[in-house]
């Protein structure tokens, strides 16, 4: 979900710079999911769940 995510935001923001209150929050999600990533990469579980 995440991977879809922080791919959704940086498209969201790439795409609408003229409308900068949507580019901001886009670029905030984007700043906020790549940091978690790499910390649940560190501290989370060896494998992913099997859904």
């Amino acid at each position: 979900m995440a991977h879809w995510t922080l791919a959704l935001g940086f498209f969201v923001a790439y795409l609408t710079e003229d409308v900068m209150t949507v580019h901001v929050w886009a670029g905030y999600v984007v700043g906020v999911l790549v940091p978690a990533r790499i910390v649940w990469g560190f501290l989370g579980p060896r494998h992913a769940p099997s859904a």
